[in-house]
């Protein structure tokens, strides 16, 4: 189970999705599965910058969704280990459009191979900004939704779809598990934010109590923006409900305890980074062309520690022993 919320204002559009995979059985509660999961990919297109989510299936053809899409949109393998990776080969990036119309192709052929199973619903969502032949920026907030009878066609909604006075709205959509009830109470509180600070916490106050009445999903959220502005650049943040630390020891050997913050895919030109775990204070960080603002809780004990970078697959054996 799964929620993304994802919306567009003005200044900033902002997705935002909880961190916990669990696995679904018919007749059985969700039981928590990976709470190191990732449901967010970042791309650098030719005419934009987009974060894509997604709902439902964990796994798309034996391997995590979420690495899936990602070697799906460089056209290569990849590996989930270290910072940075510099490509040699794959895929030139591609405009949004084709860039939907891609994976749309793709997970159509896929539920169509499948067997069994193939009435769980999916989805993905695509948020972020386009620039047109004008130069000037428009938001984008797309989905990619398939149907219960016909689960291998998949088909393309534009929420934003003229809507020409879109600069003087608020638009707000839910992907995954969640009660309606409290989505509209959360739609109305997301349009009464005045600032992308005040959105962002309406948003994972939605997520949170969703997840009081739904096994399922997380409390942990990570937030994506995307900002319209001359220089591209993202700010990710991880909100963890508690505070979020992990054990270490500083150069001079005493036990401390350090924030930390998730990165997700990031796909930029040539370069990418996998998902990882970044430990300390993380500073801004360039991938290909689009600059990457890391966010998280800040302790006492981080301003004098240097930044590192844990692989999530390298903690995900340590925790789950695989």
């Amino acid at each position: 189970m799964t929620l993304i919320l994802s919306a567009n204002r003005r200044e900033t559009v902002i997705q935002v999705g909880d961190r916990l995979v669990s696995q679904v059985s018919p007749g059985r509660e969700p039981k928590p599965l990976d709470v190191l999961s990732n449901k967010s990919v970042i791309y650098r297109a030719t005419d934009g910058i987009v974060t894509i989510g997604f709902s439902g299936r964990a796994r798309l053809e034996d391997k995590r969704t979420d690495l899936w899409l990602a070697e799906l949109l460089v056209g290569m393998e990849v590996g989930e280990e270290g910072g940075i990776v510099f490509l040699d080969g794959g895929r030139e990036p591609l405009d949004v459009f084709h860039l939907w119309m891609l994976i749309k192709a793709e997970v159509e052929r896929v539920f169509t191979s499948l067997r069994g199973q193939r009435y769980l619903s999916h989805s993905f969502v695509l948020a972020g900004w386009q620039r047109t032949r004008r130069d000037f920026a428009k938001p984008l907030l797309w989905r990619l939704d398939n149907e219960h009878a016909r689960p291998n066609e998949f088909h393309f909604v534009n929420l934003l779809k003229d809507r020409a006075d879109w600069i003087d709205n608020f638009v707000m959509t839910p992907t995954g598990s969640f009660d309606p009830a409290i989505i509209d109470e959360t739609l109305h509180e997301s349009a009464q934010a005045t600032t992308p600070a005040s959105l962002e916490k309406a948003l994972v106050s939605g997520i949170r109590k969703n997840a009081d009445v739904m096994q399922g999903i997380g409390k942990d959220c990570l937030s994506i923006q995307i900002r319209p502005d001359v220089d591209p650049q993202v700010t990710i943040r991880f909100i963890p409900e508690k505070e979020a630390t992990v054990a270490t020891q500083s150069t001079q050997g005493k036990p401390i305890s350090l924030p930390f913050a998730f990165s997700p895919w990031i796909i930029s030109g040539n370069a990418l980074i996998p998902p990882n775990l970044l430990i300390g204070h993380p500073p801004m960080m360039a991938v290909g062309e689009l600059w990457c603002r890391f966010e998280s809780p800040v302790t006492e004990d981080a301003a004098n520690y240097p930044f590192a970078m844990k692989s999530v697959s390298e903690m995900r054996r340590i925790m789950y022993a695989t």
